[in-house]
């Protein structure tokens, strides 16, 4: 890795980047100039990486709402015998509030923060507002919050009925 004749831009990118995270690079490739080409490289599968994963969780965030929406409503509440409303976000059922336990409130928190730091059409949050601020690991099969076999199954067999296949074998979304 000679510094006289690599170009000065290579040579600041090796010094801010660092050795050590080009260290890698330069031992695949050999040379500063292909290693930068490597890295940059990588970055831009790393971008493509989370784009995908953004488009993955939003898809996965609006089909398990859909059903949770559906289950939600179909469950009695045993305090006041009536059914629990189909917006599992602000009237979540005793088993959703075990499975998913701070995760409503604290998505609630954070989309209330953005609704009202808007400069204009500042708001409660809509159920859509507190979906969008729900992490990702809410929406996984939350087996360890289950405390016993029939929260699992439930939680589970609502959350696999997002997605089915149609007659064809295509994926299609359950209304």
């Amino acid at each position: 890795m000679g510094t006289a004749h690599q170009p000065a831009i290579e040579q600041t990118l090796l010094k801010r980047l660092s050795p050590e995270r080009l260290a890698p690079y330069l031992h695949v490739e050999g040379n500063l100039h292909d290693a930068i080409h490597l890295y940059r490289w990588n970055i831009d599968l790393s971008g493509a990486v989370y784009e995908a994963l953004h488009v993955f969780e939003v898809l996965l965030r609006n089909a398990l709402d859909e059903r949770l929406c559906l289950w939600n409503a179909s469950q009695p509440d045993p305090d006041h015998g009536r059914l629990y409303s189909a917006d599992w976000l602000m009237d979540p059922s005793a088993l959703l509030i075990r499975i998913v336990g701070r995760d409503i409130p604290e998505a609630r928190r954070r989309a209330l923060k953005s609704t009202t730091r808007r400069p204009q059409g500042q708001r409660d949050p809509h159920h859509a507002d507190i979906l969008a601020a729900m992490s990702l690991g809410t929406m996984k099969p939350s087996t360890k919050h289950s405390r016993t076999s029939n929260e699992r199954r439930a939680s589970w067999n609502t959350r696999s009925r997002a997605f089915t296949a149609s007659a064809t074998g295509s994926p299609t979304w359950n209304r």
